[in-house]
This record gives C-alpha cells, structure tokens and sequence, in this order.
C-alpha cells in the first residue's frame, strides 16, 4: 500500500475514528473517475489503492444485481462513475461529461480503443444501472465524511429537509408533483430530500428521497436507525415533536429540539434558573389496525367513486385502535435570545453537572450548519450555466433523477471527505476551509490525474490535500440573523388571461401632406 493512501487518523491527527470508517474512499474516487479504460471498463490508477473505485462500483452493481448480461463498451461501474462525473461538472452536458470521463486515459493508454461510445450509449446504460447502485455508493462515502466529537465527547447531527427541482415532463410530474402557489402551480416539479447532515464536516450520513410533500418527521425516523452511541440531535421546530421526541428517548438517541413558547407542559422540578424537568405523555396505537366494520345487512365492498358508504344511506363504522400512554421526564430550558425572542428547548441530556444550561444554548445554533450544507450542495456544486433550465436535477424520468440524486449527494460526500482529510492535515476544522475553491481544485485534479505517473500520485495526492488545507474563508462569519418573513407577493396588475394574449398588428399607413407626416390607422 502506498504511503499517503494509506494515511491513517493517527498520522493526519484531528479527530476521533469509529470502526471501519477509514479515509480511503474519497481518494480512490477523486483518482479513480477519470480513468476508466480497457475491455473491462477499469482504469490502471485503480490498482493503486487498497479500495479503489473500480472495487467499490464492482460492489454496489453486484449487490443491485445489475451486472452487464453482455460484454459491452458501456459497463456498469463505468455508467456509475459517469453518474458520478456528471454530479461534479455541472456545468457540462451529461454527454460531454461521460465522454470526459471515457477518453481520459487515451494520453496515457495507446491501446485504449479509437471509437467512443454514441450519444445514445450513456442515455440507455443509466436506464440499465437504475438508482439503487448509487444509493449503495451512497451509503459507502457516508461512512467516510469524517466527524468531530465538538460537544461533550459527542457529534452534533442535523436533520431538514429541501427540495430538489428537476425538468417538467410528466413522469417526474407525476412521480414528485409541483409546489402549490397562489395563481396555480409551479412550472418544474421537485423532489423532497430529507437529509441527516454531521454538524462539524457537513457530510451527509444520511438520506430519504420521496414525494415532494414527503413527511419529515416520519422520514427522520427512518434517518436516525444509523446514529451511535456517541451521536446527538439538534432538531429545528418543524421536527420537534412529542411522539417523536418518546421514540428517541425509547431507542436512547440524544437529542436538542427547539419547541413552541405557547407550550405548557407539567413541571415536575426545577433545576435552576430557565431550566425545568418537565413531564409529557406520548399515545400510540397498540397492535395492527383492525378492519373497518361495515353495518348489518350492507356488503363489505363499497363500489368505487361511492361518497356514501352504502346504498342505505349509512357510513360504515372505524373500529377505534387501542392505544397506550407512556410518560417522559424531560429537560425544558429557556432563555431570551439576543434578538429578544423567547427560546425554548427541550432535551434528554438529563445530568445537570455533565452537560450544563450553557452549553446546550451555545450548541443549539449549530443547527443552523445544515442550511450552509444545502447551499454548497445546491447552490454551488449543482449550480446551472446561463442559458440552461434553472433545475437541480436534470433527468426527464423519476428514476434517472432519484439515481442523479444519489450521485449529487455521494459527489458531495467526496469533496466533504476530501475537506476533512485535508483539514485533519492542516490541523484546521472542516468549516474554515473554502468549498467552492475546494470543488474547482478537485475538478482540476480529476483532469490531469490520468496523466500522473503512479510512482507520482501520492506525492500529487498529498499536495492537492495542502493546496486544499490552505484555502481557507476570507472573512469569518458575521453574527447576525435573517428572520423568516416574506415579501407581499401580490401584484396590483390583474390576472393574465387568454384574451390578453400578444396580437398581431398590421404596420400603419404612414402618409405625407404638406410636408407632414401622417399615420392613418386601419377602422377595421
């Protein structure tokens, strides 16, 4: 194994490790996606690394079981990669970036073949690929986006959700729908992505994709089944809720969660000043849902589009499910927030002396790192040319733009990785190192990496991670703080109708009488 490949935590120093979460992946990726040659799609860089791409695609496609059923010049690893490739140039074609990608090696390998795959080839092998071998490749680079244990001994997580906008055809339409506005709907379709994002490196452990009215809450507790023992919560209003708040403490995930200040829950103690034990009680149902039970004499089948229930005029009765209470002593502080609000937040970090009032304030705006996350990934990795449709996504089908999806979010995972890599190097923390600046150097590297000679490529390697290191932010972040209000969106001009659509007009007769001139207008 070479030697910066197979730099460990210990070496690069900064942050604490869990098991079988190396740093390997994001190298052999950054390496790996513009060297794909050969009969079998695989590139001779790969051999340099102990988890090379070509291994970690190879896995993924076989555990989807979408292996090639035919030797072909488009293979699966190489679709994925392309995926991949794409994800990070933005502002290239999804063609143009799969040819990037399949003639790198033609400088550094003669014997790579003349011909390129057609247009069409790219297009009808992510048809073959499907999403599920980038939600695997996914879950890989989340294990390696590094994490910092910046509160107590424990990582700080957040969850939110955003929208991924995608092009208007009627698959994705139907699949996702269209945001709701006062004069009707939207004119591109989105995808609701809930995400559990690590505080400190911004890496995305985690992730749900579904309609565009997915439920958050619902979705966030199929999100937090990857936390550990040293992981917490920060969750925003909009999560907080009670019956959420007893399934943490039933599966022992600690958590911070803002909650309402019309809230008046049973005080059972106090702890000090704005600082309580509070009491809540949380129903469930008991059991799988019982059958609705019709009325004596009415059939069990009710005929579709009936409003009614039956021919008789009666509804048929819900059996009630039964439900049990559970009760929870929970933490409950409050404080007056720079800005004069007040600020409640509830938590099960129930030991007063270990986890002061104090700092479960000063955590608590750490929340707000997801929103950053989401501009990164949108706003700059995913960010449109002039002169091209203003969408995230750009695949026309539902399942092309969930497996783009995947691949937007393992992309970002990559140069999150390769951040904390270079920040553990440098001896700084992932938040004072440039993004953008990162992302335009890794796009470089990714064009010249073909061309290193491998007896080189740690050398390369460990120098783009210095380069990285020292692209740190201009300026620190200002305090202040953007309240969420909205401009009046009404307009005093009436509605658009479809007599006000543009007519043609015949050009006026221009006449000349006496030296003036005169425009005669047409009375029909």
């Amino acid at each position: 194994m070479n030697s910066t490949i197979g730099l460990g935590l210990e070496e690069l120093g900064g942050c604490a490790a869990g098991p079988d979460r190396s740093d390997r992946l994001p190298l052999s990726l950054a390496v790996g996606l513009v060297g794909q040659a050969g009969s079998d799609g695989c590139s001779a860089l790969f051999s340099q690394s102990s988890l090379s791409l070509k291994e970690a695609l190879e896995e993924v496609v076989k555990a989807a079981g979408r292996q090639d059923e035919r030797l072909c010049r488009v293979t699966a690893p190489l679709t994925a990669a392309g995926v991949l490739m794409m994800c990070l140039h933005r502002s290239l074609s999804e063609d143009d970036a799969f040819r990037r990608l399949a003639s790198a090696p033609r400088g550094v390998m003669p014997s790579y073949p003349a011909k390129e795959p057609s247009e069409e080839a790219f297009y009808h092998a992510r048809e073959r690929l499907g999403a599920e071998p980038l939600r695997l490749l996914f879950e890989q680079t989340a294990q390696h986006v590094g994490w910092y244990p910046s509160f107590h001994g424990r990582v700080p997580h957040i969850i939110d959700g955003t929208y991924l906008s995608m092009p208007a055809t009627e698959g994705n339409i139907k699949e996702f729908g269209l945001h709701k506005v006062p004069h009707g709907q939207t004119a591109y379709p989105s995808m609701k992505a809930v995400a559990l994002v690590v505080a400190e490196t911004h890496g995305v452990r985690n992730v749900a994709l579904g309609h565009l009215y997915l439920g958050e809450i619902q979705a966030a507790k199929e999100l937090v089944g990857c936390l550990g023992a040293n992981d917490f919560l920060l969750l925003d209003r909009g999560l907080m809720s009670l019956e959420f708040a007893g399934d943490l403490c039933d599966t022992d995930v600690k958590f911070v969660g803002r909650v309402n200040g019309n809230w008046k829950p049973k005080v059972v103690k106090e702890n000090g000043p704005g600082d309580w034990v509070v009491e809540i009680k949380v129903s469930r149902p008991v059991g799988p849902e019982k059958p609705v039970v019709m009325p004596q004499g009415v059939a069990a089948s009710v005929p579709e589009g009936t409003t009614k229930g039956t021919k008789a005029g009666r509804k048929p009765k819900r059996v009630r499910r039964a439900r049990t209470t559970t009760t929870y002593q929970l933490r409950l502080i409050e404080y007056t927030s720079p800005a004069g609000q007040r600020v409640r937040l509830l938590t099960n970090f129930d030991d007063v002396e270990e986890f002061p009032t104090q700092d479960i304030i000063n955590v608590f705006p750490v929340r707000w790192e997801v929103e950053i996350s989401f501009d990164e990934l949108k706003t700059h990795l995913a960010a449109t040319p002039k002169g091209t449709p203003p969408t995230i996504l750009r695949s026309k089908t539902a399942e092309g733009a969930r497996q783009e999806a995947y691949g937007l979010f393992a992309a970002y995972n990559l140069l999150r990785g390769t951040i904390a890599q270079a920040a553990r190097l440098c001896r700084r923390r992932p938040t004072e190192i440039s993004f953008t600046r990162t992302l335009r150097q890794i796009q470089l590297f990714l064009v010249v990496a073909p061309y290193i000679p491998p007896q080189h490529l740690d050398a390369v390697y460990l120098r783009l991670l210095r380069t990285i290191g020292a692209s740190t932010l201009k300026r620190k972040r200002r305090p202040r703080r953007s309240p969420r209000v909205v401009k009046a969106n009404r307009s005093s001009f009436p509605t658009k109708r479809a007599h006000h659509k543009t007519q043609r007009l015949h050009a006026p007769e221009i006449r000349q009488v006496d030296n003036r001139l005169y425009v005669c207008q047409d009375d029909a």
